[in-house]
């Protein structure tokens, strides 16, 4: 994106411009052809359509959401060797951008096509997942973090050249004459992956819980199936400052193939949250879970550890979100311990009884959302 730095072979390279293809250029009036982006506030599904009445992947009203408008997608920059980078850099560096994710589910045969399922124990239900094959995983950024207005989003780009411009845009769309030709744009950036949306039942929880419980889970699920850090990796939706959800996706090229294990075999989930508390640096792991009492966990007197580490929950990736991290959070206790007994079980639209509603059929036929939020293919 516009001023990063990609590193290779020893040298940094800096992103200048972006390469823009014909297409996106409305030929009458030199401008960029953007698009929109409508984002449930409630479990981060985008849509890339006009205006929806519901969300495609929970169900939710969508009327009167504000959406994300001059978005552009960007396939390709260009970069230049930067001969040095300065402190300022380094700075701009490490306060980042504000990125959103969001995702899309996908459509085979005029449906939305999903696993659904539920982690259940003796005391109910404890998380709902949804999976899918191929999903799209979107990634917009909206601007440097440090930047002035919150409420301005995206960045300056000569539609004619792709290179990023600095400078002030007013809201009627003018600039200084002397500047080069510029518009404002939100880059966004999109890729197909298989993907799982996690919802925890209950009480929304806090920011420090749901980032918790996010990287306890992500690293579980790296013990579990020995996978690489990167694989797979996790975001908060619909956002970090409001997060009700948990969006995994399988990072690496063609994908490590573990995301449809969580719903299709009823104890994997229950293994990961093992892993995890054990990873935390807890011992009678399996005792509390049996007993359902966090205070039988007892800590590792050698982990040297107070609310997380690179051992445990901290990483490379999680470097924005660590301040949140916690192991010791009586929450993420609770919901892990509760985990590692738990069952899995699809739903697939069925009753109480496991039989599938005439109801839940015309519903999917619509492809309109079920009355637990699901649109499913079966």
């Amino acid at each position: 994106m516009i001023g990063s730095f990609i590193y290779h072979e020893g040298r940094a390279y800096r992103v200048y411009k972006a390469k823009l293809p014909a297409r996106v250029r409305n030929d009458e009036a030199g401008r960029l052809v953007t698009g929109a982006i409508y984002v449930c506030d409630q479990c981060g599904a985008g849509h890339e359509q006009d205006e929806p009445e519901r969300c495609h992947a929970c169900g939710a009203p969508m009327s009167g959401i504000h959406p994300i408008r001059n978005v552009l997608r960007i396939d390709n920059v260009e970069t230049k060797p930067a001969e040095r980078i300065t402190a300022n850099d380094e700075d701009r560096q490490r306060r980042g951008f504000e990125i959103q994710t969001v995702f899309a589910w996908p459509r085979r045969e005029g449906q939305i096509d999903t696993i659904s399922a539920v982690a259940r124990d003796s005391d109910g239900e404890i998380i709902r997942l949804d999976y899918a094959s191929g999903a799209r995983i979107s990634r917009l950024n909206k601007g440097l973090r440090r930047r002035r207005q919150k409420s301005v989003l995206g960045f300056g780009i000569d539609p004619a050249t792709g290179r990023w411009v600095g400078g002030e845009i007013d809201k009627e769309g003018n600039q200084d004459p002397d500047q080069p030709t510029k518009q404002r744009i939100v880059p966004i950036v999109q890729d197909n992956k298989n993907a799982a949306l996690i919802r925890p039942e209950g009480d929304p929880l806090s920011e420090t819980s749901m980032a918790t419980l996010q990287y306890a889970l992500t690293r579980g699920l790296e013990v579990v199936f020995q996978l690489e850090e990167g694989e797979t990796l996790t975001e908060p939706v619909p956002g970090r400052d409001r997060p009700s959800a948990i969006l995994v996706f399988e990072a690496a090229e063609g994908g490590a193939g573990v995301l449809g294990r969580l719903t299709s075999e009823p104890g994997t989930l229950s293994r990961v949250a093992r892993a995890a508390l054990e990873l935390m640096h807890y011992r009678d792991v399996d005792k509390a879970i049996d007993a359902s009492d966090p205070s039988l966990l007892v800590p590792d007197p050698d982990a040297d550890c107070v609310k997380g580490c690179y051992r445990c929950l901290l990483s490379y990736y999680n470097q924005p979100d660590q301040e949140f991290i916690d192991r010791t959070d009586p929450t993420v206790f609770q919901i892990l311990l509760r985990l590692g007994r738990s069952t899995v079980v699809s739903t697939h639209g069925s009753d109480s009884n496991g039989a599938r509603s005439p109801w839940i059929d015309a519903f999917n036929k619509w492809s309109l959302p079920t009355p637990h939020g699901e649109v499913t293919r079966h």
